[in-house]
């Protein structure tokens, strides 16, 4: 009975989480728009060539071939490959670009607030944990 109301009270949260994390990102999904940032929509672009080189059997691309202008360009000297193989297992379900990295977004940000629910639980109580994970949610990094 102690385990049941263990994973009962640890699964509310998590269950908190995922509404909470699919609710951050209503609005972009309502409004079909990527967000305008100073990089505009160039996340979406470098995973379609890394997409279209991982597909022609580059395991690891890190020369885009068609990137500024057909002179090429090094990706990940700076940009984290992780999100790229992250989007790529999701896409294989949702082919929508768009769509795909959004509810790839969803997935790492309930990972990151659940973790740091988990986290915090260890040291503290669980309201306290709770509100961690909350404040996660509600920070733009």
């Amino acid at each position: 009975m102690d385990k049941q109301k263990n994973a009962l009270s640890d699964s509310i949260p998590c269950l908190f989480y995922i509404l909470l994390s699919f609710l951050v990102f209503l609005p972009l999904i309502f409004s079909q728009k990527w967000i305008q940032t100073h990089e505009g929509i160039r996340y979406l672009c470098l995973f379609d060539m890394f997409k279209e080189a991982f597909l022609s059997g580059i395991l690891y691309p890190r020369w885009f071939p068609d990137y500024c202008g057909g002179y090429g360009y090094p990706v990940f000297v700076y940009y984290q490959p992780g999100f790229f193989y992250a989007l790529l297992a999701v896409s294989a379900f949702i082919p929508d670009i768009f769509t795909a990295t959004v509810f790839t977004l969803i997935i790492f940000l309930f990972l990151g607030s659940y973790g740091i629910y988990r986290l915090t639980a260890l040291f503290c109580d669980k309201v306290i944990a709770f509100f961690c994970g909350v404040v996660f949610l509600q920070t733009p990094y």
